[in-house]
């Protein structure tokens, strides 16, 4: 265990007779404070508790465990990890990112706020799905799960699951806010403000990101694109980025075999002559340019 951060711990484990490693991928950015002293009770659970009123928390409901993952084929060292925690039947579960339709709720959408009653939720990247594994409580903690492997997360009425597929260590940081919900004029503020001062603040973007990105489904070629920037210009009307959408890879002189090639982020020659004089001008007339891949394309290969 470490303080890190203000309110901040990490918590990490390993098999007995393991050691640790601090070379792993980590989202934490924050250095790390010296090791604090550490008390468990006798079966091994962690509990959690807010210093200011002695509120728990969060508290392990069954000791987490490490065994060795069933990967194929077979890597030694690497492990399946568990974490069960204590539900509370009146918390409110905020945060685990972004989501088109929620699986155990065909009828949700993305205005769902509240992730209490999650079921399932796999921790692997996809199409129309944006995962974040940290969740901010509405009993004044935060909690970030900090291991890049798939795997899967339930808070439902009974306890708050995590699961990691393939690990090396478990990792994890939780955060509290410096007084209870009730007395606290920003506990989110404070959780927020925490969890961006652990992970890393987003650097300033440049003053063009703030202006009209321009986007169709879809321009085809360099002749397009100049036409649709030269028409804003002459008619004033600002523009800051243009967007060559997903098949900018469409070669119809090339041989059948090698159309369509999907992911291939090369402009051909016959629809896009010269790219750089292309970016040149663009930029001459105010404008950036972005190529977006087609994201269908992008899925988890357990």
């Amino acid at each position: 265990m470490e303080a890190h951060g203000v309110h901040a711990i990490r918590v990490r484990a390993v098999p007995l007779g393991g050691s640790f490693r601090d070379d792993l991928v980590c989202a934490l950015v924050s250095p790390p404070m010296p090791p604090i002293d550490q008390a468990s009770g006798p079966d091994g659970r962690i509990a959690f508790t807010r210093v200011s009123d002695g509120t728990v928390l969060l508290q392990e409901t069954t000791v987490r465990t490490l065994t060795p993952a069933a990967t194929k084929p077979p890597i030694p060292g690497f492990l399946e990890l568990d974490l069960t925690f204590d539900a509370v039947p009146d918390e409110r579960i905020y945060g685990l990112g972004q989501h088109a339709k929620l699986p155990w709720d065909p009828s949700s959408s993305s205005e769902r706020l509240n992730m209490k009653g999650v079921k399932g939720l796999l921790l692997a990247p996809h199409d129309g799905e944006i995962l974040i594994p940290v969740v901010h409580s509405s009993r004044g903690y935060a909690f970030l799960f900090n291991l890049p492997s798939l795997g899967m997360v339930e808070y439902n009425d009974t306890t708050s699951y995590w699961h990691a597929d393939a690990v090396l260590q478990a990792d994890f940081w939780v955060s509290t806010t410096a007084d209870g919900p009730a007395h606290s004029t920003s506990p989110w503020l404070q959780l927020q403000s925490a969890y961006a001062d652990a992970t890393g603040h987003a650097p300033v973007w440049p003053a063009w990101t703030t202006g009209f990105w321009q986007c169709k489904l879809r321009y085809s070629n360099q002749s397009q694109i100049m036409d649709v920037v030269q028409g804003y210009v002459d008619r004033e009307i600002p523009i800051s980025l243009i967007i060559i959408d997903f098949f900018s890879w469409n070669d119809p002189t090339a041989p059948k075999e090698r159309q369509n090639t999907l992911g291939d982020e090369t402009l051909p020659a016959s629809c896009w002559p010269d790219p750089k004089q292309m970016v040149q001008r663009l930029k001459e007339l105010g404008v950036e340019l972005m190529v977006s891949p087609y994201s269908h394309s992008v899925r988890c290969m357990s």
